[in-house]
């Protein structure tokens, strides 16, 4: 593969750790995250939960480029609350009903899968990245 189209096709594995060991906000992860993921894999939306204490936690996203603002919640109300008991990188069909509204590009779109991942820090499970598209397809075990 030539060199310049490489990169036009999104960063290698190993650079985009590099990348995100460099970033020092939420907001810096979510959009290094969307610009390495989204030309390779095609999501539309790169959603980054945090859990806090007492059953909240906070998400901030990137909908179509555009970052979206952050916004706070009950963990009981997530879509993704189930994942958190059983933490494991899954693909989940969205259901468009209870879907929270982006602007944007994004603005009124629905989102038709998702795929879950778990972040943990020290065996612990602190939070997750939720990639999503708006588009239906079969996700690959490799991706």
């Amino acid at each position: 593969m030539h060199k310049s189209h490489a990169a036009a096709v999104g960063p290698t594995p190993a650079a985009l750790v590099h990348e995100l060991g460099s970033c020092f906000t939420e907001a810096d992860i979510a959009q290094v995250l969307y610009r390495g993921l989204q030309p390779l894999f095609g999501y539309d939306v790169v959603n980054l939960h945090v859990l806090e204490r007492e059953g909240w936690y906070h998400s901030l996203s990137m909908d179509s480029g555009v970052l979206q603002d952050l916004r706070r919640r009950p963990l009981s109300g997530s879509v993704f609350v189930k994942q958190y008991a059983n933490p494991r990188t899954v693909v989940i069909p969205l259901d468009p009903k209870p879907q929270e509204i982006s602007k944007g590009p994004g603005a009124g779109r629905e989102t038709k899968f998702a795929i879950w991942v778990p972040i943990e820090h020290q065996g612990e499970v602190i939070g997750s990245v939720i990639y999503q598209g708006y588009r239906s397809r079969r996700v690959p075990a490799t991706e």
